[in-house]
């Protein structure tokens, strides 16, 4: 009861307290309305001095109290302390970034094309169809319907990327906004035998739909992780499926002829294990299986001490709803003489976090 007692007569107090009438002056006369430091902006920090003042431990000028006269009725009181709170969670609800979709686009694949960007790999924040239109041309924008339309609720990011040749998936993995926007983002092989292209560079942009007036960025950096050289041959019919990871490990040119089959050994030949690559190198094949083909493999560390390979690999997620065939994977790994088939590899597998998965 006692508990209730002293409730109540905080509450009463607020209620009582500081309900000062202010003539003479015009709530237009403020800049922001609960802006009562005058940092121009709603924060904690008003919060802080409002509640102080309502206490009768702080005075204000007639310029914080207009500023904290959030309900415009002449005085402070309890009201405005509740309604400053509420336009404070509006506004961050304002300010964060809400992702609506992700996809990503390679140039000249159905025709997709934009103006040259100066760099491998950055990015630019677009919000009207007028500053798209300065890098993409009009039938990527009319294909993708980003019109004058789309830009009255939303931005578009979009994230550019070159790649060595064109058998790379992207992911992004983290989003982090605030005065420098920091965009994380992992890219790894589709696999030497997924599509029969030439080897030549791949310009991709990932686009990035988010919400309109998301927080002001003076600039944009793009992070990519670090992942192990390595090489992915999709096969068939080595190991049981949905089984743990196998490690094999190749020594000589005749090991690998008795090991592989035509398909598998047909690639090895286009990467160049012949005998004079075993006459300074090994092969290192971990076999993985999975419940559909369209889940990949992104190695993130390769360490080896001793007698012992360390072998940290991401499963990265789907990109497609429309493959259901269980696959197999042979991941090479190029490495010198010390390793033998006695080696204690361990290999461990778990699933990439991204921040959203990407359409193509």
């Amino acid at each position: 009861m006692k508990r209730y007692r002293k409730l109540f007569a905080v509450l009463a107090g607020m209620f009582l307290i500081s309900s000062v009438n202010l003539t003479g002056v015009s709530a237009e006369e403020s800049a922001l309305t609960g802006d009562m430091n005058s940092d121009h902006k709603i924060g904690v920090a008003d919060i802080v001095m409002m509640y102080k003042y309502l206490h009768n431990q702080q005075k204000i000028t007639k310029e914080q109290f207009i500023a904290g006269d959030v309900n415009q009725d002449g005085r402070i009181n309890i009201f405005d302390f509740i309604h400053l709170k509420q336009n404070l969670i509006q506004t961050n609800q304002k300010q964060e970034l809400q992702i609506d979709n992700i996809r990503c686009l390679r140039k000249g694949e159905w025709e997709y094309d934009w103006k040259a960007y100066s760099e491998s790999t950055g990015a630019e924040l677009y919000t009207s169809a007028e500053e798209l239109a300065e890098r993409f041309y009009d039938n990527t924008i009319q294909v993708l319907r980003y019109d004058d339309a789309y830009f009255e609720t939303h931005d578009l990011l979009a994230v550019f990327v070159t790649d060595p040749y064109p058998r790379y998936q992207h992911f992004i993995t983290g989003i982090e906004t605030g005065t420098d926007w920091k965009i994380h983002f992992i890219r790894t092989s589709l696999g030497w035998n997924a599509y029969p292209v030439p080897d030549v560079e791949q310009d991709s942009v990932i686009l990035i739909q988010t919400n309109k007036s998301p927080e002001s960025a003076e600039s944009i950096t793009v992070t990519e992780q670090n992942t192990v050289s390595a090489k992915y041959f999709r096969t068939y019919g080595y190991q049981d499926w949905n089984t743990e990871p196998v490690t094999v490990v190749i020594t000589s040119r005749e090991e690998l002829e008795n090991y592989c089959g035509d398909d598998l050994l047909k690639d090895c030949d286009e990467c160049g294990y012949d005998a004079e690559f075993f006459e300074t190198h090994q092969l290192v094949f971990v076999i993985v299986s999975e419940g559909s083909g369209s889940y990949g493999h992104a190695v993130t560390e390769y360490t080896q001490e001793g007698d012992k390979i360390s072998i940290q690999m991401k499963r990265l997620p789907s990109q497609s709803s429309y493959t259901a065939d269980m696959a197999e994977w042979h991941i090479a790994f190029e490495t010198d003489k010390t390793v033998t088939p006695e080696t204690d590899i361990a290999v461990t597998v778990s699933d990439l976090e991204i921040y959203r998965n990407l359409l193509y």
